[in-house]
């Protein structure tokens, strides 16, 4: 239709195959799959992580770029430093002196929130963790924090307002990404910019994100990631390069460009 009518288009992509355990979806996914592969090696395409790059580029198809999903620099809070963290927690019944550990994502079984409560449980009883999300698994997690004895170091709130949210990510002092399948990750990048501790699963998109260790620690395990939280205080050195890449690095304006550059070179077959 877009040939038809004269239009460019350049596929942004983020997987390149079916995540879905069911067998015939699965399938039906993966055979209109290879339709889009000739696509992308007709008009090229936009990758969202180094991961998927590499893939598409081992399918033969020579014109990828990467075009990372960036914050949107004008909707973060540019003075979040200079608030007082004291003052924040006391505001949200927060221990001044605990170590805050934040979770923002939906509460389903690929971001592990369950597994998150079971780690915590490790962790000193000077540590807090903030859950931010909703989803399937929602009361299975309350169930789970009850079992654990854990209902007055969890604090879970189903939705915060984006105008308020910073102020979670300035009271915290490390972020947590479980994903082991993550293909990117907001949040994350929210959290670099806030100057937060990021320890993930190892995962294409805090792969891209964090890079070798040096914006963020990535886990190969569970044990290792315990291990990571059980770092205190959180480097941070890693932290401030961690700000300094994603204001650098992760601007919507280098990923028009990038795109710009793909819809340019673009030809209509």
């Amino acid at each position: 239709m877009a040939i038809k009518n004269g239009i460019k288009y350049i596929p942004y992509v983020g997987v390149d195959s079916s995540r879905s355990h069911n067998r015939i979806i699965k399938f039906i996914t993966e055979s209109l799959g290879k339709r889009n592969f000739q696509i992308y090696r007709m008009c090229g395409c936009a990758a969202k992580n180094t991961d998927i790059a590499q893939r598409l580029k081992d399918r033969g198809i020579k014109n990828v770029r990467l075009a990372p999903v960036c914050i949107d620099f004008e909707q973060v809070k540019k003075d979040c430093a200079d608030v007082d963290r004291a003052t924040l927690r006391k505001k949200w019944k927060i221990p001044e002196n605990a170590r805050v550990i934040l979770f923002v994502g939906r509460l389903i079984k690929n971001k592990r929130p369950v597994d998150l409560v079971n780690l915590f449980s490790k962790l000193e009883k000077n540590s807090f963790l903030i859950m931010i999300g909703t989803g399937m698994l929602k009361n299975t997690v309350k169930s789970e924090i009850e079992r654990l004895n854990l209902r007055d170091r969890v604090f879970m709130f189903d939705e915060i307002p984006n105008t308020e949210i910073w102020q979670f990510y300035r009271m915290a002092d490390v972020f947590v990404n479980l994903n082991k399948r993550e293909i990117w990750g907001m949040a994350l990048l929210e959290a670099m910019y806030y100057r937060v501790g990021i320890i993930a699963a190892d995962a294409p998109g805090p792969r891209c994100i964090t890079g070798s260790g040096e914006y963020g620690f990535l886990a190969e395990s569970d044990e290792e990631l315990l291990e990571f939280l059980k770092i205190d205080p959180f480097p941070q050195k890693i932290s401030a390069a961690a700000f300094e890449r994603v204001t650098a690095v992760f601007r919507w304006k280098k990923t028009a460009e990038i795109i710009m550059s793909l819809i340019e070179s673009a030809e209509l077959n």
